[in-house]
């Protein structure tokens, strides 16, 4: 998992990157309850690191926020598991 968030943090272009050097990154889901992942994530990226305050209702809420947008512009039928169009 760290290896994956920082080749993505190193990977983002410079506009993303800017804003998550300035707001960090907040951790959702039950990775965010790993004992010393907020730690180690900090050390990797060198970023600010934070857990969500109930991390497991966060991505919960966040896909209930989501779908709205998604079901407008059919986004499932061409994301669905990694596919593209």
């Amino acid at each position: 998992m760290l290896s994956g968030v920082t080749d993505l943090v190193r990977e983002l272009p410079v506009l993303y990157g800017a804003e998550i050097v300035e707001t960090g990154i907040l951790l959702t889901g039950g990775g965010a309850l790993l004992p010393g992942m907020t730690e180690r994530l900090a050390a990797e990226t060198g970023v600010s690191v934070r857990r969500a305050a109930d991390p497991l209702r966060a991505v919960i809420r966040g896909a209930r926020e989501i779908l709205p947008t998604v079901a407008r512009h059919n986004l499932w039928q061409h994301h669905a598991f990694g596919t593209s169009r």
